[in-house]
């Protein structure tokens, strides 16, 4: 365990300075990051292994990170902008997943028909396609202080396109995995997924309205506590 810990944090290191090096070269910090994970990890180098990802406690701690990476991206989601930007935005949000959806899947399901690969799979391709994840994004926008309407228009967009991305690509999976298992789509891993979404925005607003009501530092520290707590147990121990 020490030695994989060690390990870690050695990549952690050296992905910061991968990130530091590419600034001065004028691009986001963040390219370095993930240049680094990619060598660094499992599929390359090996300087963090399967094992490693694999051990409790870095489950806990990607766990309590995508807490904190959550409500960096809900500070950003701010619903009177949306609203102001109303149709439009979704419309677009709605037209570029689902597009790329349909046209990664048909031409990947036109390779798959040709190849005999089961033609199914290319909606899995279609799916993964559409994690188009909100970290650059915000990353850039941090980093960069960037400000106006292309940026408030962006973070939005980002974060919905990953809901959707979400929600097409859990339902595909549903889909293939009955059908390789010979069941039939009963479309219960979906509902689940969106009970999940239910429920979370429900306890998000429930703590959004306390925070508002007490704007103390202590207090809003205590409900990030609480909310990484809860959510950390929920999928360490489903």
């Amino acid at each position: 365990m020490i030695k994989n810990l060690l390990f870690w944090l050695a990549a952690l290191a050296i992905a910061f300075l991968a990130g530091k090096a590419v600034s001065k070269l004028k691009l986001p910090a963040i390219l370095g990051w993930l240049v680094a994970g990619m060598l660094l990890g499992p599929n390359a180098f090996k300087l963090v292994s399967q094992e490693t990802l694999d051990t409790f406690w870095y489950k806990t701690i990607i766990m309590w990170m995508q807490c904190a990476f959550g409500i960096m991206l809900g500070t950003e989601l701010v619903w009177n902008k949306i609203k102001h930007y109303g149709k439009a935005l979704v419309v677009t949000t709605l037209t570029q997943s689902l597009g790329t959806f349909a046209l990664v899947s048909l031409v990947f399901g036109i390779l798959f028909q040709c190849t005999g690969v089961p033609v199914y799979l290319a909606f899995a391709f279609g799916g993964i396609a559409l994690a188009t994840a909100p970290a650059p994004a915000l990353s850039i926008v941090n980093e960069f202080h960037t400000k106006g309407p292309v940026t408030d228009t962006l973070l939005p967009m980002a974060v919905l396109d990953d809901i959707v991305g979400i929600a097409v690509f859990f339902t595909v999976n549903a889909f293939i995995t009955r059908t390789v298992s010979g069941g039939c789509f009963t479309g219960n891993d979906s509902f689940d997924d969106f009970c999940a979404y239910f429920s979370g925005s429900g306890s998000g607003n429930h703590c959004r309205y306390h925070t508002e009501k007490n704007r103390g530092k202590s207090w809003n520290f205590n409900c990030f506590m609480c909310g990484n707590h809860f959510d950390s147990n929920d999928r360490l121990f489903p």
